[in-house]
């Protein structure tokens, strides 16, 4: 019976495959030249498209595996070297900003910026002493104490030098007793940290070989001071590394006033006096390290620090362009650089503004973007990131938020700011919606560090709009709560940073992205404004 049932079922089976080929043979034959066509251009899609995020995926794993191989020697009783691991992002941000964000991570340049990167321990050594008491009895019962004393010899970590500061360790000595043990040691105290970015400003400096660096070297520098000039202080250098003002901590988002400028330059490079003057200090000077400071009479003063050898000392009478230090990163420096001042009395001032430098006498050196580089390698280690989505693959993605139409009265004025400094319209329109949904009046948020608040409907802080601004209405006045003002003062800053960028060799729409972020600093909102501009593109006229 079982058999039967089986010849049965094969039958049945050969019915159907039979008459099944003969309906589906005819559509295959129809349709296998368009199917073998279509599967001939996915592979070439693949292939086109599918390389690249593979190899800046292969890249940025190559450089996070090279970057995390190198562990610091833990060799302080404490293991503090464990949590000073070079974060992987930072390398891979400053290899792909020098290597001109390619898809081809160049590995020489990766160890390079890595062994430059890397952190700096310093130690003092420590012997603990402990000391055991023991009672013995004799045998006519007398009880004696007996003190056995031994020495543990211990590494202290006292200082780190990283790429973003220096890190000090503070430690107090103490003795613990238990019971019959008594152990005098060194505890960890505290911790001290000074913000300090001249060792990675060196490193991005030595990364980045271009005619915009080179242009600078060897040329005779001056800066214009009332009642006479002030000498430039380090003649194998004219770039500016740091500049005087507020500098932001894109890690703590903290901000922190810096009192003079940072000048790159090598370990020894001569150092020399800015004008004539007497010496009033020269020396250890707290975190300035070794450091000489000229009185120039008339409350002008000018200090000069981090110095790995001071040539002056206190009483010397110098003339301007005599040799007084050589350079160096003593005291809170992470590398070798100049840390400038200009004092007017007692007051620091700004070397390269307040003192009234003549156009173009000084580089400050804005290649050296250093903010963009810190916030995209810290962007890459979260996954915020790629480096597909910063070369602006994928970028037109769709965003939920939906964009209010353009008031009428402004459309003409996104349009001829945009004219004006060559920045597409519809990108000046959706910054206004992004910022203030077109609010002429908008007021930000208050910013405790910076003590204000961004304002007006392009929401500018008061100093960028000052330095950039732009009237727009020709009305004798310059506003940032005045649509014109604001619109064309935004066209003026996006233009300035994105002709930053195409000195530097990008493309029109590359400078542009770059220009978008320098605005908010976040590539995130830089695809929102750019999805943003698309609709508006399309909507409108």
């Amino acid at each position: 019976m079982d058999n039967q049932v089986m010849i049965l079922k094969n039958r049945v089976k050969n019915i159907i495959s039979r008459y099944l080929w003969k309906a589906v043979k005819p559509v295959l034959l129809t349709f296998l030249p368009y199917l073998i066509i279509m599967g001939l251009v996915i592979l070439i899609l693949l292939s086109i498209f599918g390389a690249a995020p593979k190899q800046m995926a292969e890249g940025k794993e190559k450089v996070k595996k090279y970057v995390e191989s190198i562990k610091p020697e833990v060799i302080s009783k404490y293991r503090q070297e464990e949590n000073f691991q070079l974060p992987w992002g930072i390398v891979y941000a400053v290899e792909e900003y020098a290597n001109g964000w390619s898809k081809d991570v160049d590995m020489t340049r990766v160890r390079r910026i890595a062994e430059g990167l890397k952190p700096e321990f310093e130690y003092m050594d420590y012997t603990e002493k402990i000391v055991t008491v023991r009672f013995e009895v004799n045998a006519e019962g007398n009880v004696t104490a007996k003190e056995e004393v031994a020495y543990a010899p211990v590494k202290l970590l006292t200082q780190v030098r990283t790429y973003e500061g220096i890190y000090v360790f503070e430690y107090q000595e103490v003795t613990d007793v238990k019971g019959n043990e008594s152990r005098t040691y060194m505890a960890l105290k505290g911790m001290e940290f000074y913000e300090d970015y001249s060792k990675l400003d060196a490193v991005i400096a030595g990364e980045i070989k271009t005619s915009f660096y080179s242009s600078y070297k060897r040329e005779t520098k001056t800066i214009e001071l009332s009642g006479g000039k002030l000498l430039w202080p380090v003649p194998s250098s004219h770039t500016v590394t740091s500049p005087f003002g507020m500098r932001f901590h894109p890690v703590t988002g903290t901000y922190k006033m810096h009192t003079g400028i940072d000048i790159a330059a090598n370990t020894r490079d001569e150092i020399v006096a800015a004008a004539d003057g007497v010496v009033t200090t020269s020396g250890p000077y707290g975190g300035y390290g070794n450091t000489v400071v000229i009185d120039h009479s008339g409350g002008i003063s000018t200090l000069y620090a981090h110095n790995s050898q001071v040539l002056v000392k206190v009483g010397d009478v110098v003339k301007k362009g005599q040799k007084i230090a050589l350079a160096g990163s003593t005291g809170i420096a992470t590398g070798s650089h100049l840390h400038f001042e200009v004092r007017v009395s007692g007051t620091p001032v700004n070397p390269l503004g307040d003192i009234n430098v003549p156009a173009g006498s000084v580089a400050v050196n804005d290649s050296i973007d250093r903010k963009f580089i810190l916030e995209t390698g810290i962007a890459f280690m979260k996954g915020d990131q790629n480096l597909e989505w910063l070369l602006g693959i994928g970028a037109s993605k769709e965003y939920a938020a939906k964009p209010g139409r353009i008031p009428e009265n402004l459309l003409p004025v996104f349009k001829e700011a945009g004219r004006e400094y060559g920045i597409p319209w519809y990108v000046l329109a959706a910054i206004a919606f992004r910022e203030s949904s077109f609010n002429p009046n908008a007021i930000g948020p208050y910013l405790p560090e910076l003590k204000t608040r961004a304002v007006g409907m392009m929401q500018f802080l008061q100093s960028t709009f000052d330095e950039y601004a732009v009237d727009g209405n020709n009305n004798g006045t310059k506003s940032p709560f005045e649509p014109e003002d604001a619109v064309f003062t935004a066209a003026r800053y996006l233009a300035a940073n994105r002709d930053v960028y195409l000195r530097k060799g990008f493309n029109e729409d590359e400078a542009l992205r770059y220009a978008v972020w320098h605005y908010n600093h976040a590539w995130w909102y830089v695809d929102q404004v750019m999805a943003i501009g698309e609709k508006y593109k399309n909507n409108y006229p």
